[in-house]
């Protein structure tokens, strides 16, 4: 498993009303109707995994934090976890999004080691499920011959 994250966690800015629970604004008040929820980073992970991801963005975030945004590399990838085959981090260190044709290559190449036709159909079907079943963006698609 890959999972890529970014440098720090998000949050959500929603509408007050769009919140169950939430106090409705008094009437006069200097309050924004909007409010940011913080949305937990790998929370969804067995408890191992999450601090591992965890422990490692933060001690990248520190080292690079030294390093000017030019020199950073897009992306750094964690080395295995102790003790589990197959699962790296990667944490997103620029602010350009990752093309699927990206990931594809970045998963490949950590899970597989090496490129084959084989596994980058896997990934490139899983992609165009999570598409939808349309094509991923920026590939290339041969036109039937005729």
């Amino acid at each position: 498993m890959v999972v890529i994250i970014d440098q720090v966690d998000v949050a959500l800015s929603v509408l007050s009303n769009e919140i169950i629970g939430a106090a409705p604004l008094e009437e006069g008040a200097n309050k924004s109707p909007i409010i940011d929820v913080p949305v937990p980073a790998l929370d969804w992970l067995p408890t191992d995994y999450c601090d591992f991801a965890k422990r490692f963005r933060h001690d990248l975030v520190s080292r690079m934090s030294h390093v000017p945004i030019a020199l950073r590399p897009p992306v750094a990838v964690s080395d295995l976890m102790p003790g589990m085959e197959n699962f790296y981090v990667a944490v997103r260190l620029s602010p350009i999004s990752l093309a699927d044709t990206a990931i594809i290559e970045l998963a490949d190449h950590l899970l597989l080691q090496k490129k084959t036709q084989n596994s980058s159909g896997l990934w490139k079907g899983l992609l165009a499920k999570f598409h939808g079943g349309r094509p991923i963006p920026g590939e290339q698609h041969a036109l039937p011959a005729h």
